[in-house]
């Protein structure tokens, strides 16, 4: 499997990290499967930094679902969290993080 393949398949997995969620305003609501924490304690900063800019959208709005499915993942994933800590605004600002 080549970069592109790689970052394609990881970008497909990232963006069902933040899939509609049963409950908007609430962690305790949203579930996820283990391919998506599987997922996130497996990426690293340089999973982000080596995505491509211009697959990214200019302008992009978190809905509240997907941000109730965010803050899940990282309650479950502590290393993706260091990872955004790390990334983020030194290389790519939260909503490109996101996206990715």
């Amino acid at each position: 499997m080549g970069l592109q393949d790689w970052l394609s398949a990881a970008s497909s997995a990232a963006k069902s990290l933040l899939s509609d969620a049963a409950d908007e305003d609430n962690t305790q609501g949203v579930e996820l499967s283990q391919k998506d924490i599987d997922f996130a304690q497996n990426v690293t900063s340089e999973t982000f930094t080596g995505f491509p800019a211009e697959k990214l959208s200019d302008v992009w709005i978190m809905i509240p679902a997907q941000e109730a499915h965010a803050k899940r993942v990282l309650e479950q994933c502590p290393n993706l969290g260091m990872i955004r800590f790390d990334v983020c605004p030194k290389h790519m600002t939260d909503e490109q993080f996101w996206q990715i």
